[in-house]
């Protein structure tokens, strides 16, 4: 204020300077509002007194150029120093934007206006930037080489993303400096591709520690496996799988103390089986064949039976965990299990245990009656309680779901196959897009298809979906998902014992 009146009463030269140089020592304290002075000079064809405020600045730099011939600057000082320069030029900038509307500023005021900020003190150059497009778009009639001269102003390298694609497509700019600029636009975009992508393995590296470190905490273990077993035991009279039982105040972080289950592992079983003389039915379809020559032996009955009775209780096991609890051991590999006796099965290893959601458990649950009742209208809708977005262009969508449903999460597989992966070149999946899954089900999807290799190489094609269909059927009546005429499972379970009577 006090400069303005002494330009407006016409003091002494030396007053006006003295002021101005007291001004440039507080330069970053001033607003852009202290800046906009009205020029009252006759000669001045601007609004605005641009040659005060140049002046101003240029005392400021002097002052920054003295204070850096010292030598014994201290970091705190220096770092000062730079937030101070930081401030005048983001004021700067805004004052040359605001003064670029002004038709009667001329190029080279603007351009020497311009060079005096210095470009260690602006970040980006998006603030130069937009005063550059804003004295552009004010003075439309410039030719091309004064559009160049102001354009020169801006080094089109430090301009952040979002500024590259504006002024790429800017039709006031030169075209070199278009041409420029999208040059470095395109360099940002691979330097940004290659950050994503290094942050994206740093990413995963942590994710796998995080996994080791989970893994191996056997407190969190023992919890999990506690809690598992009390499930299990508590909803049946006889658990379909035994759980060791951790022994309280001895396990450790790093040591995990349990009951000792005497068996055999099941990748041991077939030679097992052979140093007792018997033969193990180990081939898919074997039993099939041997029925329809004839030549089945009651051996091979009872093989095929042992075989049926693991598989039928270590799924049950797990469509119990999944469906009615949604905590369930999510690494059913042939290492984690063994076969005791009386073909009993014992479920080890703890250490990956997953938690569905109860949008999720509801949702699978719906989804296994659409397996078991092969319903396609009914997988469409648990495709979208799942929250899994598929897109697809073929004539009947859902069947297709129905059928990428089955690959994914059943274990029955069709005729004459013995592999099948719902990433196979002839799968649904090639034909079905799933922009959208869920993580929590990967577990899911993963113990699908352990448990599908386990019935291919103990020779026994089953469905677990039809098997788990009256677990799935309580699951969902029990959260009153469905009522009491669509049991299925429960009608057919009182027409069997009145048939028995």
């Amino acid at each position: 204020m006090l400069l303005r009146a002494a330009i407006y009463l016409e003091t002494t030269i030396a007053c006006r300077l003295d002021l101005e140089k007291m001004i440039s020592f507080r330069l970053d304290q001033a607003t852009l509002d202290d800046l906009l002075i009205p020029s009252f000079s006759i000669a001045d064809d601007t609004l605005l007194d641009v040659d005060t405020v140049q002046r101003i600045l240029v005392s400021f730099l002097e002052s920054q150029i003295d204070d850096d011939s010292v030598d014994d600057m201290e970091e705190e000082e220096c770092k000062k120093k730079n937030k101070k320069e930081s401030k005048v030029g983001k004021l700067m900038e805004f004052y040359l934007a605001e003064i670029s509307t002004d038709l009667n500023l001329s190029v080279s005021k603007f351009v020497g206006f311009a060079e005096l900020i210095p470009e260690e003190a602006r970040t980006t150059e998006d603030g130069m930037y937009r005063a550059i497009d804003i004295y552009l778009k004010a003075h439309p009639s410039l030719n091309d080489v004064e559009k160049k001269k102001i354009s020169s102003a801006m080094d089109c390298q430090r301009l952040s993303l979002k500024a590259c694609t504006q002024a790429a497509h800017n039709q006031r700019l030169p075209v070199q400096t278009m041409v420029q600029v999208l040059y470095y636009e395109q360099h940002l975009l691979l330097l940004l591709e290659e950050e994503l992508q290094q942050e994206q393995e740093h990413e995963q590296i942590r994710n796998w520690q995080m996994k080791i470190s989970y893994e191996f905490d056997f407190l969190r273990e023992a919890d999990a496996m506690k809690r598992i077993r009390k499930f299990v035991y508590a909803a049946n009279k006889k658990p379909p799988v035994l759980i060791p039982r951790e022994i309280s105040g001895l396990t450790t972080r790093r040591v995990l103390v349990m009951d000792f289950i005497e068996g055999i592992p099941i990748l041991n079983l077939e030679i097992e089986m052979v140093m007792c003389g018997l033969k193990p039915l180990i081939l898919m379809g074997r039993y099939q064949m041997l029925q329809r020559s004839n030549s089945l032996r009651a051996q091979d009955c009872s093989l095929f039976d042992f075989n049926i009775n693991i598989l039928k209780n270590l799924t049950n096991a797990y469509g119990q965990m999944i469906l009615k609890s949604g905590f369930f051991h999510a690494d059913p590999h042939p290492g984690n299990i063994l076969i005791c006796k009386n073909s009993e099965v014992a479920l080890l290893d703890y250490g990956q245990v997953k938690h569905l959601p109860e949008y999720l458990r509801l949702g699978y649950a719906n989804l296994v009656l659409a397996m078991a009742d092969n319903d396609p209208l009914r997988a469409v809708q648990s495709y979208k309680d799942l929250g899994i977005e598929t897109s697809s262009t073929c004539a009947d969508e859902s069947k297709e779901l129905l059928q990428l449903a089955r690959s994914m999460f059943d274990t029955k597989l069709p005729p004459g196959v013995t592999i099948l992966s719902p990433f196979a070149e002839d799968s649904s999946l090639q034909k079905v897009s799933v922009p959208s899954f869920p993580e929590e089900l990967f577990s899911v999807l993963r113990t699908m298809q352990l448990l599908r290799g386990l019935s291919v190489g103990m020779g026994v094609n089953y469905s677990c979906a039809e098997q788990w269909r009256p677990i799935a059927e309580e699951t969902l009546h029990k959260a009153g998902k469905l009522k009491d005429f669509e049991l299925r499972s429960r009608k057919q379970g009182v027409l069997r014992k009145k048939l028995e009577r």
